[in-house]
């Protein structure tokens, strides 16, 4: 980044993050696919097999997040408010990397209520996940707590 050497290129550099930020927010699915294969790139997510936990230890392995990367928004699931691929709403989705154990198990038990009421709405085989899946994976945080 250039040096900014007074306060109106400070205003305009704000202003232009400001816009991406808008951008990425209104692109929806999109953005998170892109999002994530950034994160992945730059190896905060390890490829494919990203795991908290080992199984030699003997306990559970669970995804670092429940994305499936089957990022869509369907407008008859919860007026389009909720990805589903992991039934999680998009605040849920972009602050997960920060939430405590305990604000993930919320998530997940929300996730998992979501799942439920939709699937009289959509056909199973477009969810990326399972509601025993993601009650799995509230546990694990649970136990985190």
């Amino acid at each position: 980044m250039p040096f900014i050497s007074n306060r109106s290129q400070l205003t305009q550099q704000a202003a232009m993050v400001g816009l991406l930020v808008m951008v990425i927010i209104f692109l929806g699915e999109s953005s998170m696919i892109t999002a994530f294969q950034i994160r992945q790139s730059r190896g905060s997510i390890p490829p494919d097999t990203a795991r908290l936990a080992h199984s030699e230890q003997n306990i559970p392995t669970v995804p670092v997040t429940p994305c499936t990367r089957i990022c869509r928004y369907n407008a008859n699931v919860f007026d389009g408010q909720v990805c589903i691929g992991c039934f999680r709403e998009t605040y849920e989705i972009s602050t997960w990397d920060i939430m405590t154990p305990t604000d993930k198990y919320f998530a997940l038990l929300d996730a998992s209520e979501r799942l439920e009421q939709a699937s009289s709405v959509i056909d199973k085989s477009v969810t990326g996940t399972s509601r025993d899946e993601l009650l799995r994976q509230a546990e694990y945080w649970k136990s985190q707590a």
